[in-house]
């Protein structure tokens, strides 16, 4: 009797430490969300309406100049990282002006070039999971999204003047380049038959430094080289995407976007002989993207 009395709180023993070992099996063994992991690649198409203010002769070019461009996505869970490239065709403008050299024709060509990377971070879904429950009619939260990367741009320029009345010939050459990081929130709203489009929309801030070359033939007055001083720069954009087809290997989606970008840089010095003092680039463009995305 006295055994059987004894074994009872043995028993009991290894019967709590078998509940606890089944326990925490049942806690390793469940199944946890798959995080979701994906990689693109997109081709861009779009018109541009480019418009340049420089600092010689108070030159202002524009025109609707079309590009193409080139990128890659990587989303791991709630991060993503962009690679983009872009080139646009040559613009063309020119003008015809009368003055102390009598009659002048002037004639520009210019493209611009575009590179960028960028980290993002679907910053609403995690907030939104901290939420009591009863706060479901916040659950627009999880459509937000921050960003933040680093941005390279070139536009050359070639102007030909022509005073007709002296036959002289005229051409500058001209270089200005932009880079700078940035940061931007977005935010996308789904719609459509399992939500598999979106609209949306974003907007920026980059603090871009910038480089101005100039090469003047038979002008040594203008300078060949001036600094400039950083400044501020805003983009902003509408766009609308989504899924277009799925594939035996990934699925094809699209994107077309409206995009605005300007900004106005002050020069630090010059050395030599200009009409301004400041650079203005205003660019809006309409965007096309054909995305192959594999998940």
């Amino acid at each position: 009797m006295k055994n059987r009395i004894f074994r009872l709180p043995l028993l009991l023993t290894m019967l709590l430490a078998s509940t606890i070992v089944i326990a925490d099996e049942a806690i390793i063994d469940e199944p946890t969300p798959p995080i979701y992991k994906s990689f693109g690649l997109r081709a861009t198409t779009g018109l541009m309406y480019h418009k340049y203010s420089g600092l010689i002769k108070n030159e202002k070019f524009s025109d609707n100049i079309p590009f193409v461009g080139i990128g890659a996505t990587i989303n791991v869970g709630h991060l993503s990282l962009d690679g983009y490239a872009q080139h646009s065709d040559k613009g063309k403008d020119g003008s015809f002006s009368i003055g102390t050299r009598g009659a002048v024709n002037e004639e520009a060509m210019f493209d611009r070039e575009d590179y960028a990377i960028t980290l993002g971070y679907q910053i609403g879904e995690p907030i939104f999971s901290l939420l009591p429950k009863n706060f479901s009619s916040l659950s627009f939260l999880r459509n937000f999204s921050v960003s933040a990367g680093y941005k390279w741009s070139e536009t050359n320029i070639d102007v030909t003047q022509i005073a007709l009345k002296y036959e002289d010939i005229t051409r500058t050459e001209i270089q200005f380049k932009t880079t700078g990081p940035f940061a931007g929130i977005n935010y996308i709203h789904p719609f459509g038959k399992n939500r598999n489009h979106k609209l949306g929309m974003y907007v920026a801030y980059g603090r871009l430094e910038g480089d101005y070359n100039v090469d003047a033939s038979n002008n040594p007055n203008i300078s060949d080289d001036n600094a400039v001083s950083p400044t501020e720069a805003i983009r902003y954009g509408f766009s609308l995407n989504g899924l277009l087809t799925k594939l035996a290997i990934g699925k094809f989606t699209y994107r077309i976007s409206l995009d605005s970008y300007d900004y106005t840089m002050d020069l630090e010095n010059t050395r030599g002989i200009v009409d301004n003092r400041s650079i203005e680039e205003k660019l809006y463009s309409l965007n096309a993207s054909l995305n192959w995305v594999f998940d």
